[in-house]
């Protein structure tokens, strides 16, 4: 099997949100299968999750899926902070 990357790239205007998102996600990159690569990584106002294997891309998908699921996690509970933080 040749090698699938995927990246996936979040960007803002608010690089606090870009830092806030690096710092919630980068302590899960833990116990992760030898076959995957995970990177994040942050530039600017930009932030990168890449995931890529040569063999397993069901665990590729699940990987992605997870880490999309904390990144939105994030972004809500940003929004509703900031909603907060607006009212008050």
């Amino acid at each position: 099997m040749e090698k699938v990357e995927v990246k996936i790239l979040v960007k803002t205007e608010d690089p606090k949100i870009v830092d806030t998102l690096f710092k919630a996600i980068k302590p899960d990159n833990v116990n992760i299968p030898e076959e995957i690569s995970l990177e994040f990584y942050r530039e600017n106002n930009e932030l990168t999750f890449a995931v890529s294997t040569e063999k397993d891309i069901e665990t590729l998908i699940s990987t992605l899926r997870e880490g999309l699921d904390y990144i939105g996690l994030c972004l809500q509970v940003l929004m509703v902070n900031g909603d907060e933080e607006n009212t008050n």
